[in-house]
């Protein structure tokens, strides 16, 4: 703990400096009254440090988290133009990767990275905030895989999936 006579102290010295010397008993007083004070301020820069750590922390899940979620983006790309490839070439033999099938793939895709994303962070995750952070982030990519899937549908109802 901090030593609370200080800045009555420091008062008692500028008083007397000015010309009001305080008396013992005015400086005991003095400081009686602001020892909670004084207390009460450094317990909150104890817990305003506390928290400024555990921002740190939480930001740095979300950069991790957004990290996951730019990979599963970037393996979704990497699978729609290896489809889209594989689509080009199979035109020539007559096989044709529907819409909906594409749409599929890709639901699997995110699917994949929820699974990494939960074997990698969950780990790590320390605190309610952390794992909310983390449960949240599955949750994005769980509904974005639901949408794929029911454009899937959707494209399955309109034009047939082969």
């Amino acid at each position: 703990m901090s030593d609370y006579t200080k800045l009555p102290r420091d008062i008692a010295d500028c008083m007397k400096r000015a010309g009001s010397p305080l008396s013992e008993d005015q400086k005991l007083l003095l400081a009686g009254y602001l020892a909670p004070v004084q207390q009460k301020l450094a317990e909150a820069q104890e817990e305003n440090e506390r928290v400024r750590q555990a921002n740190i922390h939480t930001v740095d899940v979300f950069e991790d988290m957004k990290a996951a979620k730019e990979k599963a983006e970037a393996q979704s790309e990497a699978l729609r133009q290896e489809l889209q490839s594989h689509l080009t070439a199979q035109y020539k033999v007559g096989v044709d990767y529907s819409e909906a099938f594409i749409l599929r793939q890709q639901a699997e895709a995110l699917i994949d990275a929820h699974n990494a994303m939960s074997d990698s962070f969950v780990l790590e995750a320390t605190g309610v905030i952390q794992e909310r952070a983390i449960i949240r982030c599955q949750d994005f990519l769980n509904n974005y895989a639901q949408r794929l899937r029911q454009q899937a549908d959707e494209a399955e109802r309109a034009g047939g999936e082969k």
